[in-house]
C-alpha cells in the first residue's frame, strides 16, 4: 500500500508485489521500481553512471523496514476457524478496520523523517508510508490462524524540491 498519508485517505492495495521490488525496497533501500526509473533515464540521454542513482531513496540505512504481525486474540481467531462463512466475513472485516487503524496512528502520530544536519529538520512523509501486506490463514504448525504481515518501508519521501527519499 502507499499514497498520501495517512494510509486511509487512498490507499493502494491488492496489486502484486514482485521479488524484485521487494528486495530493491527491503533489500537496498531504493525505489521499488528502480530498474524503471534508470531506464527511463537512459532513454532521457542520461549516462548509467548518473541514471542508476535515480531510483535510490536517500541515504543507505542497515534496517530497510519492518514487520507489523496483526492477528485476532485467541478467542477470535478460534471462533473465525470454526466459524460459517458469514462470521468469517465479519471477524475479517472488522481485523481489516483494525489494520487500517493502526496504519492511520502509526502515519498520524509516528512516521516523521529527519533530515539536514544533525538531522535538524523533521517532517511527515509526502505520499505516507510505502508497505507490502500479505495475508496468511494458516500458522506455521498448520493449525488455523488468520493474521497479516505488513512488511513496512523505513524510506519514505520528504518534502523537498529534490524528492529525495529519507529514513524514518
Amino acid at each position: 500500500m502507499d499514497g498520501p498519508g495517512p494510509c486511509r485517505a487512498r490507499p493502494r492495495g491488492g496489486g502484486v508485489v514482485t521479488e524484485a521490488q521487494l528486495r530493491n525496497r527491503f533489500g537496498e533501500g531504493w525505489h521499488p521500481r528502480a530498474d524503471r526509473i534508470e531506464a527511463d533515464q537512459l532513454a532521457a540521454g542520461k549516462k548509467p553512471a548518473a541514471a542508476r542513482p535515480a531510483g535510490a531513496l536517500g541515504r543507505k540505512v542497515k534496517v530497510t523496514g519492518f514487520d507489523l504481525v496483526f492477528r485476532p486474540q485467541p478467542t477470535i481467531y478460534l471462533l473465525w476457524a470454526l466459524g460459517d462463512d458469514e462470521t468469517q466475513r465479519l471477524i475479517e472485516a472488522a481485523h481489516e478496520r483494525t489494520i487500517a487503524a493502526v496504519l492511520a496512528w502509526i502515519e498520524d502520530e509516528v512516521a516523521v523523517l529527519r533530515f539536514g544536519a544533525k538531522d535538524v529538520y523533521r517532517a511527515r512523509p509526502v505520499h505516507g508510508l510505502v508497505a507490502a501486506r500479505f495475508r496468511h490463514y494458516e500458522a506455521r504448525s498448520g493449525m488455523l490462524l488468520l493474521h497479516d504481515h505488513l512488511l513496512v518501508s523505513v524510506k519514505a519521501q520528504r518534502p523537498h524540491k529534490d524528492n529525495n527519499g529519507q529514513g524514518i
